[in-house]
């Protein structure tokens, strides 16, 4: 799941709007490798493959912009 990887990444650098930005883009790649891949597995593997991506980046960038807005908060 490297889409939730840059999520987590970009987390500390990022305004929360920037960030939900990235989560969004995410998940348009996400769907564009699923298009892209598709044929080449069967219909559950990557259905599967694709739910869970979505996801995984639709819980984590939430929570990274929580642990961000929560360490803002008690460095100042």
């Amino acid at each position: 799941m490297p889409y939730v990887l840059a999520v987590v990444l970009l987390a500390d650098r990022c305004t929360p709007r920037v960030l939900y930005s990235v989560g969004e883009i995410c998940i348009a790649l996400k769907c564009a490798s699923f298009a892209c891949r598709q044929y080449n597995d069967g219909p559950g593997d990557a259905y599967t493959r694709l739910v869970l991506g979505i996801i995984a980046t639709c819980s984590v960038t939430p929570l990274a912009i929580r642990n961000k807005q929560a360490w803002d908060a008690l460095t100042a």
